[in-house]
Parts: structure tokens; sequence; C-alpha cells
């Protein structure tokens, strides 16, 4: 606002006994050939103003230019049309208008070395650009030169990654901090200096505005907030701040300073709430009274545990009564939690200030029992926290066992609760009765001898047939058949053959019923095997020449191997046969 308006406006209220406060929220125009969108939005999101863009690759109009408190100037890149906007802009500095200016404004300058003009502004704004106008290069603010200005209240650091300084202000400006570093001429490098020029004033800031470039640290957005704000309410040595207080001018007090930490603040008295803090007066002052939760309170008092109000993003909790440590917020200002040791009244029933899960009070802060889900050690094998009674552990925190008459799944076939290996769950792993594993099942199986070896007297657990028996009822010896008694009177028959006495002899097996075959051979003739039903066999006893009945040659001479081959054939058919027979 020009001064002439701004005393006009002062003067009226003056005679209302009105005093106004020269912090306002001002409407400020971004001018840039590039990133001038982004800008205003983003300083309106976080700057006390609010912002509208122009791209200075067109001229805005004096008109234009005059309907806003305060202009924003910076470029990025050399662009043609930077004079002609330039030429517009002095004119607005010489009606009162207050011009911010930020990197990389200083590299279009004509000193800069790079064929750009900024055209009449050049005559106005605080620095020249000699130095190269960017170092290219990180640095901090230097905080020990930092002036008493209300443009730098709240900025304690700056950082600059690489577009900041690399600027020389001139003999009329007025300096309010500088780099750490000097610029490339070797000398003091500023971070923001003042020019004032009529009834306006022209603040240099050495840092890029865009954000979206992330090029910057620390108290960025205050610096520009606190520039921006003196631009569009610009009070030079004069009336304010000229140690004479005017009230016609709307001041109240004047003490020669721009300090906004002292008794006298923008020529008003400073007070709680003015968002300056007093100093030895005021622990803080943030100017929104009503907030008990950021970093001060109400009456401009620091903010600290104890106070009952929660601190946003310091304290969990407040509770204002240091001392009571069985409550929901402990001394410090700690919420209470299950393994602090305190006994939460209502809430805990123990707190035994660990976290030992296995004994007698875990992290539930409740007394262990049975089900809880936590194995209490020297009480409990086990709990898993269910009810179930198929899986590692079993109602009552018992670990399962083979006879519990539970099945444990995935370890145990079967489990009938018994020890009985007769039945269809049988051993110690609780398996399925089966043939072969050595345990009779009754009523299913006639044997187990638990292997699977076929005519061992056990197979697929049914009793293998009898194989050969000595003597008894039914009972063959020597390879021939007998219906009710043995193959010799009185007795089973050696070998299955007829003895021969005389030694001459060959005698032959037969069958009999009843009784044996038997020859006697005195005069070397052989028994012809006649069959007989209950009695002996016959015999012909040859005294003369060993011819047959029949007068013809008794072959005494050689056996009758075909008759002799006959014999063991037929004990390996019967043999045989007997092998097949199983017991239904």
């Amino acid at each position: 606002m020009p001064m002439i308006r701004r005393w006009l406006v002062s003067l009226a209220l003056a005679s209302l006994c009105v005093v106004p406060s020269s912090a306002f929220a001002a409407n400020i125009l971004v001018v840039s050939n590039s990133g001038q969108d982004f800008v205003a939005m983003d300083f309106t999101a976080n700057t006390s103003h609010t912002f509208d863009s122009f791209d200075a690759n067109q001229t805005p109009t004096l008109d234009q230019l005059l309907a806003y408190d305060a202009v924003l100037l910076f470029e990025n890149g050399v662009f043609p049309n930077a004079a002609n906007v330039g030429d517009v802009l002095a004119e607005y500095v010489l009606a009162g208008g207050g011009v911010v200016l930020g990197t990389f404004y200083w590299q279009n300058r004509s000193d800069a070395g790079f064929g750009g003009s900024w055209g009449d502004l050049e005559l106005y704004d605080p620095m020249t650009s000699a130095a190269g106008g960017c170092e290219y290069n990180s640095d901090d603010m230097d905080q020990a030169t930092i002036v008493d200005h209300p443009v730098m209240a709240g900025v304690m650091s700056l950082h600059g990654n690489s577009f900041r300084g690399g600027n020389t202000a001139k003999p009329e400006s007025e300096v309010l901090a500088l780099w750490s570093t000097p610029n490339n001429l070797g000398e003091p490098d500023p971070v923001v200096a003042l020019r004032y020029e009529g009834e306006s004033c022209v603040i240099g800031v050495t840092l890029f505005p865009d954000a979206s470039f992330n090029d910057f640290g620390g108290d960025f957005y205050v610096v520009f907030d606190n520039a921006l704000t003196f631009a569009a309410d610009c009070a030079p040595p004069g009336p304010c701040g000229n140690g004479v207080t005017e009230p016609e001018f709307g001041e109240a007090c004047d003490d020669g300073n721009y300090s906004s930490t002292d008794a006298c603040v923008q020529c008003q008295p400073a007070a709680c709430g003015d968002n300056h803090t007093y100093a030895g007066v005021e622990d803080c002052d943030d100017g929104n009274d009503g907030d008990q939760t950021d970093n001060c309170l109400d009456g401009c008092i620091a903010p600290s545990c104890g106070d009952g109000f929660v601190h946003t993003g310091v304290e969990p909790c407040d509770d204002g009564n240091d001392g009571d440590q069985t409550d929901d917020c402990l001394d410090g200002c700690v919420a209470a939690s299950c393994g602090d040791g305190f006994l939460w009244a209502g809430v805990e029933a123990c707190d035994d200030g660990d976290f030992d899960n296995s004994d007698d009070c875990p992290l539930s802060c409740q007394p262990a029992v049975c089900g809880d889900g936590y194995v209490q050690a020297g009480v409990e094998p086990c709990d898993d926290g269910n009810a179930v009674n198929d899986d590692g552990c079993l109602v009552g925190c018992v670990a399962p066992s083979c006879g519990d008459g539970y099945v444990n799944a995935g370890v145990e076939a079967c489990d009938d609760g018994n020890t009985d290996d007769t039945d269809i769950c049988v051993g110690n792993d609780c398996q399925l009765a089966s043939c072969g594993d050595g345990f009779l099942h009754t009523g299913i199986e006639d044997c187990d001898d638990g292997n699977d070896v076929d005519d061992d007297g056990c197979t697929n657990c049914n009793i293998d047939a009898s194989g050969s028996s000595s003597g008894g009822e039914g009972s063959s010896s020597g390879g021939g058949s007998s219906e009710g008694g043995s193959s010799s009177e009185g007795g089973g028959s050696t070998g299955g053959t007829a003895a021969d006495t005389s030694g001459t002899g060959v005698a032959d097996s037969g069958s009999s019923d009843g009784g044996s075959a038997s020859v006697g051979e005195t005069d070397g003739s052989t028994d012809d095997g006649g069959s007989n039903d209950g009695g002996a066999s016959s015999s012909s006893s040859d005294t003369d020449s060993g011819l047959d009945d029949d007068g013809g040659c008794s072959c005494t001479s050689a056996p009758r191997p075909a008759r002799d081959a006959i014999a063991p054939l037929s004990l390996l058919v019967a043999a045989a046969w007997r092998r097949r027979r199983r017991r239904a």
C-alpha cells in the first residue's frame, strides 16, 4: 500500500481511537518466466498471504501491478522480456509498491555477464550481481550476522544447497544477514538486503523461491513471509522508526528501531498475542490465543509437562498431576502401558515391569492362567490359548500323548484311550491295526508274526497248513498213502520201502490199507508190489534159479528204474498240494 494511502487510513483510524495493526494478509503477485504457478500455490499454503501468478514472458501493465500489495519477482534462466518487465516494475516501486526479489533474478542483471537486463528496475534493487549472481555450492546463514529487524523475526537458520548467494550489496542498502562464506569476489555475501526507495522498499532474498527443487533448508518460508509482509506495508524511517512518536500516523510508540523483541514493536506497545516474543517478559508469542496444544500456550507461556495440556508431537499425555502413577498418564507425561511396572488402576491386575511371558504376570498384565496363550514355566507344559484337543496342547494345558483319547492331528492316526493292542488302535504311536504290525487283531487276524515271510507258520495273518508230522492219525510217511493206519503194522515204515532181508532183492514201494508192505526175500526174488486190502502184500518165494511165476527171468540182474523214479515224483506232487492248501 503506498505510503500516502497508509497515512490517510492511519489518520482515519486515529480519529476513531483505533490502533491499527501492521500485520495483515497481503495480496501478492508472483512474477516469473517459469514456476510462478507452483510458487503461488506453495506460498499460499505456507505463508500468511494470498498469491496470484503472472507469466513474465508477457509484460504486465502498471495498473495490473497496483492491484497487489507487493510483487515477488524471480526467474529461472535468462529470457528476453526481462527488461520490459523490469521497466514496469520500476514504475510500480516509484508508485509505492513493494518488491521482493529471489534467485535467479540477479543472473539477468546487466552486470551479470550473461547479456541480460532488468531495465530500470536495476536502479532500485539492493544488490549487484558482479560476483556472479548465484553460488552453486551449499552454505548456511551466519547467525551472528542476523540484524534485529522485522524481516528476520523468527529466522534462526537458513540453508541453500546450491541456488543461493553470489551477490554484493549496494552502499545504500541495509544487509540483514550474511552467508557464512564470502562471494566469488571475496566480499560479504548477503542472505537478505533491504533498500528503501521513496515510499516503498525493495528486498532481496538470495534463495530460489521454487520449493519444488528442494534446494533449501531452515526457516525458508518464514523469511519470505516476513519480507513480503514488510514490502507490502513498508515502514522506512519516518514516520515509524524515527524515534518520534507521531499519533497522527497511528503510532503509540517509536523507539527508533525495528526490533520486534522489545517494548515497542512497529510503533505499537509489545503485547502477548502480537506474534512477537517480548524478550525477558514472554516465554513465547505465536499470536494464536486459544490453541493450547502447540509451542505456546495462552498467556505466552511455554508448554511443559504437567501443565495439563497435551503438547502435540511432544507429549502423549499430560494430566497435570505428577506423582500419581496409577492412572493413564505417568510422571514425565508418559502414557501408562502394560510392562511399565506401575499398576494401572481398574485396567491391570498385575504389572511386574518385565517382558517375560513365562512368569505369573505376562504382558497382558493379567494373572497367568491356563488358556491365556502363554506357557507358565514350571506350571504348564503347554498353552495354546484354545479349546481344541486335536493339536499340540489339550484343554487344561496338558501335553498330548498316545492313549489320552484324543487324536493328535498329524502325529497319531488314532487314539482310543486304552493300552489294548488287540483292537483297532495299537502301539505306542497310536497307529491303526494292520496285518504285519506284530499285534494280533482279535476277530480279524488268525496270527500276526510282524513280518511278510510266507510259509513260516503265519502267512498274510493266516496260519499255514501243517507241512509234516511224525506219527499220529492221518499222517503220511515215506510218500505212501494210508487210511486209518500207518504203512507198517503197528507203526510207520521207515523210508517208505520194504526191507530186503536177503540182500539180493529190491523192495518196491506199494500202497496198503491198514497194513504195511513187507517182503522177506530168502532166495533173491523180488516183490511185485501187489496191492492188498486189510492185510499184508503177498510174497513169492523162489527157491530155484530166480525164475518168476511164469517161468521167466525174475530180472534180478538190474532194478526197475522207471518205478524207482515214480516214488520221489509223487512225493513232490503231494507236498505241493499240501502247500497250496490254506485254511479258509
